[in-house]
Parts: C-alpha cells; structure tokens; sequence
C-alpha cells in the first residue's frame, strides 16, 4: 500500500446542447480551475481526462448515453489501475452507474454512500426524464440489456446503500429501502441529533469498509435546487455535507468520489462551484494521509 497521492479528475457530460453553451463551458471550466488550484495546494498530483458529452440527447438515445457510461467505467477502472484516486465530475446521476462498474473491475465488494435528494425512476416522473435512473441501474433495476452494455457492470445491492439528504419519500419508497436494510439519513426529519450523527450511527450498523461517495448538489436545499429546476425543500446545508465528509472518512474508506452539478444560470455558477470544491477538497483532504487501499 502507499499514501494517495495522484488524483484522476474525470469530466463527464450527458447534456450536449448545454456542454457547448457559454453556461455549460463557464461551470465546467470555473469548477475544473478552482477544483484542481485547490487540490494541488494540498499536495497532490492532477490529472484531467475530459471525456467526449453524448453525441445526442438521453431522452432520444438511451443506449447512446450507457456508452458515455462505459468511458467513465473505464476512466475508472485505469485510474484505480493507476493508483490515482477517481473523481468524477458529471452532469447525471449516470455518471455514478460507470464508476461503480470501474470499481467492481477491481473491488469484490463496497458500500455507496449517496448525498442526493431524490429516489426516483423514469417511471416515478411525470416529466419522463432521466434523472433518477443512474441510481435504479446501480442496484440492478431497468433494462438488463442497457445494464449488461456496461464493461464491468454489476449491482449493488440496496442492503450496501446508504441515502443522505433525500427529501420525502413515499411511503412505498420508505419501506421497501427498510425491507432491503438501506439506510436512509436526513429526509427532512425534525430529529435532536444532527444528520452527521445519525450518519456515523448508520454506517457504524453496517459491515463493510469502502465505499464510493456520490454527491449530487441539489441535495443542498433551495439555492441549488432552484437553480437545478426542481424547486425542492432544504435538504442539507453545506456544513452539514462537510460534517457528513468527515463522517464518512472515519467510518469508511472511499475509493472514488463522483460530484453531480447542474448547468446552472450564470448568476448561480460561483454558489455551485464553491459548494463542489469545498465538499471535494474536504474529503480529500481528509483522505491525505491514508493508504491507497482499493484492489
């Protein structure tokens, strides 16, 4: 084993007709700049794999999308050949199905830990859109032949999951997660305990040691969501994600990192990339002087 040193900042795109616009190039290039001054004053070595966005719309070409799926599984799995530490910068929730399949390529077993505010299929959405489907094809839901398109695809099981910051969930949504031992934190529960703490407790009742962490910022409550057109009640505040962080590094040991951001409108683009590269730089400063443990 040897301290991590080498990060892979992995940039990925589903939405091509906000890629080339002057929003997408403006949050993508202040988040990329900001992110990797930051983690190299930290002391670590930077390297950018900017992947090509899908050539059409997901709601058109599903099965274009999963190929944008396999370049992140791949990007994945070289990094961690690589002993550089994989984050994910993306658009999707999508972008999470390709990491969980580069680390099944070289990790038997690892937990999720999800910082997001929603639990929804395709099905669920009255809009149709995609959204939601990342996280249904990580624990082995949806088309098994969109699935099995995906190098080094395989489910997590809900049992391995654990849900931070998600706002109401049906009454259904509650007990199956319960059903299949999932453990979900912070839905907007009025509790005496903070989140960070009833996070800690959560994991602290689960076997397991890695895990991947996804983070998707429209968990931060209104001035993300707003921005993000979903008009959400307040999740979590920053600092509860940051406490959350440190939580998360006692209790496991992360082996990739993915981050969702919208394409926010202008005015919203330095909230969403102090949010990303606060939470980013939190971790891995935390996870500066561990061990390189995954494979």
């Amino acid at each position: 084993m040897s301290p991590i040193d080498s990060i892979s900042l992995i940039i990925n795109s589903y939405h091509e007709d906000i890629y080339e616009s002057s929003i997408g190039i403006s949050t993508r290039h202040l988040l990329i700049t900001k992110l990797v001054e930051r983690l190299q004053s930290l002391g670590y070595t930077v390297h950018i794999n900017d992947l090509e966005p899908a050539d059409a719309l997901e709601e058109k070409t599903p099965e274009r999308r999963l190929e944008v799926v396999g370049n992140v599984a791949r990007a994945v799995a070289s990094a961690i050949e690589s002993k550089s530490f994989p984050i994910v910068l993306s658009d999707s929730d999508f972008a999470s199905v390709g990491v969980a399949a580069g680390l099944s390529s070289h990790e038997e077993d690892f937990d999720v830990i999800w910082f997001g505010a929603d639990f929804h299929s395709p099905d669920e959405h009255a809009s149709g859109t995609f959204e939601g489907t990342g996280l249904s094809m990580i624990v082995g839901e949806g088309s098994e032949a969109l699935r099995q398109s995906v190098p080094g695809w395989r489910p997590v099981p809900l049992g391995r999951m654990t849900f931070c910051g998600m706002r109401g969930l049906s009454n259904e949504q509650q007990v199956e997660l319960e059903r299949v031992s999932a453990r979900v934190v912070g839905v907007g529960e009025k509790e005496t305990e903070s989140i960070a703490r009833r996070l800690g407790d959560a994991l602290d009742d689960m076997a397991g040691s890695h895990c991947h962490v996804h983070i998707d910022l429209n968990c931060l409550g209104d001035s993300v969501d707003e921005v993000d057109g979903l008009a959400a009640p307040r999740c979590l505040s920053k600092d509860d994600l940051l406490e959350c962080l440190e939580v998360t590094s006692r209790e496991r040991m992360p082996i990739a990192l993915t981050v969702i951001h919208s394409n926010s409108a202008r005015e919203e683009t330095d909230k969403e990339v102090n949010a990303a590269v606060s939470a980013i730089s939190r971790l891995m400063l935390l996870l500066k002087h561990e061990e390189w443990q995954s494979g």
